[in-house]
């Protein structure tokens, strides 16, 4: 007998057992469903095809009536307001108290370096309109002496500008923070 024969015949036999325990197994089965009291009532159940069910009685007392608000409502009020407790509050207080943070020390200690162009060009301002009138009493376009002076001037008063409106912002926020 080849190995192929061997393994077939081998199959063959395994497949006879096992057929064989499922016949017996069915037969154990319906012996059990038919002799016991309560494959009886299974079997009723399954033949009626409804599930077991409790009634759970319907008792209305007059005080519920009397409760400003529904359970849903007190619920959603009750989720709105941990929502903010546990996870929004401290979300938007380290935002704020970063924020505070960053602007105190710029307003404060000048942490982003930032020129304040009263401070440090005032006397390049008044050199600037110096060399104007210089040009224009030798009869010159101020271009033609300084070719970007319009540009630095505008430049230059422009900051002087946004110096007051920094000088605002300031003074509003230590008012707001203190």
């Amino acid at each position: 007998m080849t190995a192929e024969k061997r393994i077939f015949a081998l199959l063959s036999k395994v497949t006879e057992v096992q057929k064989s325990k499922v016949s017996k197994f069915s037969k154990m089965k319906s012996f059990v469903e038919k002799t016991t009291p309560l494959s009886a009532k299974l079997a009723e159940i399954k033949k009626d095809k409804k599930p077991f069910e409790t009634k759970k009685p319907n008792i209305k007392l007059g005080k519920v009536d009397e409760l400003d608000y529904n359970f849903q409502t007190v619920e959603d009020e009750y989720s709105r307001l941990s929502y903010f407790v546990d996870e929004m509050f401290d979300e938007y207080y380290t935002q704020a108290v970063q924020s505070w943070q960053v602007l105190n020390d710029v307003f404060k200690n000048n942490s982003e370096g930032f020129w304040r162009f009263e401070d440090e060009l005032a006397g390049d301002k008044a050199k600037l309109e110096e060399i104007e009138v210089l040009a224009n009493e030798l009869g010159v376009d101020v271009s033609e002496v300084y070719p970007d002076f319009t540009e630095h001037y505008n430049v230059i008063i422009q900051g002087m500008a946004l110096d007051a409106s920094y000088d605002e912002k300031e003074r509003e926020f230590y008012n707001y923070f203190g």
